[in-house]
């Protein structure tokens, strides 16, 4: 068969507002009571835990200049993360303060302003009734409820994904010299604010490639699509060779455990809210297949792609390219793969599974599909909102202040969390406070015979001594057995994923 022509897309022309629930109007207050429903769940209890270490550690870094962050990525090795949202972070706590509710806003912020996005994205790539699926899908999403109440750059991420996933599709569809810009700027952001986001960027290339090959898309089109890669070259290229240098240290001080298929699933189900949810997303995406199982024929023809054959193939590109290559590149070099890290494939994995629910026949039952998506998570929902997830550090802290007597020594094992998890609640000044063992600071470590055998100066002439567990490699528990054989006594007290020992000492 004869390929077909060189075509270039574009946008269908505005016409007139149908009115009804999918006019413009219509949509336009659908979006706003989906906003306010997304602003409501992301606020709720947005204080009512503490920071956990991870947090902590953004506390710790917004208080640093920008300049600052730089010089602490070049001599630490635990910061391996490019400075765009630190930045942010550090202005907005200047104004703001450092309280739970204050860190976290901003990323509540990111998580809001992703819904109108997925919906402008949906809308764009297949109709106005998947861009109101889409939305309302996003605005009850568990996975980004979770990321929208912590205080780190993931929504940030995923708003910033999605906006370069609209953009590319604006400039393939339209071709405009501005929208070259805003591409390469928003890519650019995208890769300042979190590595990972270059794999999403690696998924965009592949989607304009296999266009490119089939002949979906004219030259015209493409060469303003290279001009925005070269823009966007030019404005990551200042921190290229600090990418290099952090890709040492991923290979030198791995944090993640090697990948498995368990693992692989696992974040798959947190994508999708719960197990069961991952059960009708895969089931719902198996319908989409079949809706589009043309689209592999026509690609191989050359034939023209629908606008909805793009939009599918760009959503199976954004979620598949980033895991494979996160995958991939944790059996091949070192472990890489956190479910975090792939928050923008976590957002096309969940529309992949609105398409399918958009191909089921009736008005109700796509709606009802996708209700059945967040019905079988209600449990996760339940322990979301009313348990404990985070480390417990406000009330450890706060117990161990309470409790302690002047001069007590108290060891943190792993030592960063002495930083990041005490030193955002601390306030008491007449306590010894170290890492336990020496070189934690960064990463926990198993303490030696020999860092052990330090014990008995370290606590000699004191009252109490303290171990705070939280991140430990000591799962032997071998410095609570050291103490335990100096002291006379003690006791210790359970917090979510911290313990806190104290060791009384004898007089003299």
């Amino acid at each position: 068969m004869a390929a077909g022509p060189l075509v270039e897309h574009r946008a269908p022309p505005a016409g007139p507002d149908p009115g009804g629930p999918f006019g413009r109007r219509g949509r336009a207050a659908a979006i706003a009571v989906m906003m306010l429903v997304a602003t409501v769940l992301r606020l709720a209890g947005l204080g009512r835990e503490s920071l956990w270490v991870d947090e902590g550690y953004t506390a710790y870094l917004a208080r640093l200049t920008p300049l600052g962050y730089v010089d602490d990525v070049r001599h630490t090795v635990r910061n391996i993360l490019p400075p765009l949202y630190f930045a942010l972070m550090h202005y907005w706590t200047a104004v703001a303060g450092s309280s739970e509710v204050m860190l976290r806003l901003p990323s509540v912020v990111a998580g809001v302003l992703v819904v109108p996005l997925v919906h402008a994205l949906m809308t764009r790539l297949f109709d106005p009734v998947t861009g109101l699926l889409g939305a309302g899908a996003t605005t009850v999403s568990l996975f980004q409820l979770q990321y929208s109440q912590e205080a780190r750059m993931y929504e940030l991420l995923a708003l910033l994904s999605v906006a370069s996933l609209y953009l590319l599709v604006r400039l393939l569809d339209e071709g405009r010299t501005w929208q070259v810009t805003a591409l390469a700027v928003t890519d650019a952001l995208v890769v300042w604010t979190h590595h990972y986001g270059a794999l999403l960027l690696v998924a965009e290339a592949g989607f304009v490639v296999v266009l490119a090959l089939a002949r979906d898309v004219d030259g015209r089109t493409l060469r303003r699509w290279l001009a925005s890669r070269l823009v966007l070259g030019v404005l990551v290229l200042p921190w290229a060779l600090f990418f290099v240098d952090q890709l040492d240290k991923v290979g030198a001080y791995p944090w993640l455990p090697p990948v498995t298929v368990g693992s692989v699933r696992g974040v798959l189900e947190h994508f999708a809210g719960s197990p069961g949810a991952l059960g009708v997303c895969a089931a719902l995406t198996l319908v989409g297949l079949v809706a589009h199982r043309g689209l592999p024929r026509r690609l191989l023809a050359r034939r023209r792609l629908t606008p909805a054959d793009r939009g599918y193939l760009l959503l199976w590109t954004a979620f598949a390219v980033p895991v494979l290559l996160a995958v991939g590149y944790s059996v091949v070099a070192s472990p890489v793969f956190g479910r975090k890290y792939l928050i923008a494939s976590s957002v096309a994995f969940l529309m992949l599974a609105v398409v399918g629910a958009r191909a089921l026949p009736g008005r109700l039952l796509p709606v009802a599909a996708l209700v059945l998506v967040v019905a079988v998570s209600g449990p996760q929902y339940v322990h979301f909102y009313r348990d404990v997830n985070k480390d417990q550090w406000r009330e450890s802290t706060a117990y161990l202040e309470a409790n302690a007597a002047p001069g007590d020594l108290v060891l943190f094992n792993a030592g960063y969390t002495l930083q990041n998890g005490y030193g955002a609640y601390a306030r008491r000044t007449d306590l010894e406070t170290r890492p336990f063992p020496a070189g934690s600071e960064e990463f926990s470590l198993q303490p030696t015979r020999a860092d052990l055998d330090t014990l008995a100066g370290l606590v000699a002439g004191r009252r109490h001594a303290w171990v705070v567990y939280s991140q430990s490699h000591d799962e032997g528990f071998t410095i609570a057995e050291e103490l335990g054989a100096l002291s006379t006594g003690g006791e210790c007290t359970e917090f979510v994923a911290i313990s806190v020992c104290r060791y009384d000492l004898p007089a003299g």
